[in-house]
């Protein structure tokens, strides 16, 4: 029997993957576009970050790590150039630094001077106290898309473009019994995992067991220099945790983003001219030299979150042979392997590890079931 993954993105390749490697066979990938990764995956800074301020999101991103290494050419697809989380204030680093302490992240609080020698760009602006990552980096996001589309062919699976899904089926106990697609074409399936990123909710609608998932909008814009000074590309990815602005080299410029966060709907997301206001006007101020940088060229992304903000892994209680990974909220590129591969452990039976039960559907699917179904499936999941 057929398990459908639906979603071609970071989550859905990942689950598949991962499906496969865990024996489950007749995997198949759907995809609404004509080609993989073409949203939230690639339209993303993929940027590689190991340190959250939530525990469980920072050791699924290191397995998510170990993972990588395990595809072909996974090694070569992440250059280690490190990050620096930055604040004016040390009190805004403290949380983060306590989760790095608790999940053994490799880490060195930085001040001043120190802070000054591993990025003198920023002497003058407003970071003086940081936390230099040296593990993050920045995510080659063809080569890992291609490595999971090939490791996924290897064992096996397949992966169907231009397969919008309108429908998903169930049977009259009450079961995932398939999908149908826009074309009128039906696939048999005995598990379905909506893995659609902002269309993840539509999806689970069709079958009357949505969840609360909602798309934000995100702008990203790059930069190029107008006076002979630059940032060397040898510089780290700069991210200010109290403004959420970050931004790193890219192509003899500045990738960077202004941290806004406003709810959207599913689609190619339109660009804000306010965030690009927003962008001008506190980027010299993390940076100083990049008031002589222009935007080139802005595009805004989506990142779609759960009503808590946490990752949506695992079975749904509400109806047998429907699983989800989604509400990956712009970390998707960081802890999609690990995602993946918890995922797999819920639909194959395998053990769960301590930190993904933080994920599970039924703490969402509470405000649409009445809270009987969803309670039992906590129980299911946790026992």
């Amino acid at each position: 029997m057929n398990t459908i993954v639906i979603g071609a993105g970071i989550a859905g390749l990942s689950a598949a993957w991962q499906l496969l490697e865990q024996g489950t066979p007749n995997v198949i990938v759907l995809e609404r576009e004509a080609l993989a990764f073409s949203h939230s995956s690639a339209r993303n800074a993929a940027i590689f970050r190991p340190l959250e301020a939530d525990a469980p999101v920072v050791k699924t991103v290191a397995r998510s790590a170990q993972l990588l290494s395990e595809l072909p050419g996974g090694d070569d697809a992440l250059r280690r150039c490190g990050l620096l989380l930055v604040a004016r204030s040390q009190a805004a680093l403290e949380v983060q630094r306590q989760v790095a302490e608790q999940c053994a992240v490799r880490h060195e609080a930085l001040g001043g001077v120190q802070l000054y020698d591993k990025h003198p760009e920023l002497e003058g602006g407003r970071a003086h106290h940081a936390l230099w990552l040296p593990e993050a980096g920045v995510l080659d996001i063809h080569r890992v898309a291609e490595a999971l589309r090939t490791r996924i062919g290897a064992l096996g699976g397949s992966l169907q473009l231009n397969a919008e899904i309108s429908q998903l089926r169930t049977d009259k106990d009450g079961h995932i019994s398939g999908v149908q697609l826009r074309t009128g074409r039906c696939i048999d399936a005995q598990r379905v995992v909506i893995a659609a990123g902002a269309w993840a909710s539509e999806v689970g609608q069709t079958c009357g067991a949505a969840l609360p998932l909602v798309p934000y909008r995100r702008h990203l814009a790059f930069l190029t220099p107008t006076s002979p000074r630059i940032i060397p590309s040898s510089r780290p990815v700069v991210w200010d945790v109290e403004t959420g602005v970050y931004f790193r080299p890219e192509s003899g410029g500045i990738l960077a983003c202004p941290g806004d966060h406003e709810p959207t709907q599913p689609g190619v997301p339109t660009v804000q001219a306010l965030q690009l206001e927003h962008l001008a006007e506190h980027l010299p101020r993390l940076c100083p030299l990049l008031q002589t940088y222009a935007v080139q060229r802005p595009w805004a992304c989506l990142r779609t979150m759960s009503a808590d903000r946490g990752l949506v892994i695992g079975a749904d209680p509400r109806l047998r042979g429907l699983f989800w990974l989604a509400g990956l909220g712009g970390q998707g590129m960081s802890a999609g392997l690990g995602a993946g591969e918890l995922l797999a452990n819920v639909v194959v039976g395998a053990p769960m590890p301590t930190h993904g039960k933080a994920f599970s559907v039924a703490r969402l699917s509470l405000a649409f079931s009445g809270g009987k179904a969803a309670a039992s499936g906590e129980e299911r999941l946790n026992g």
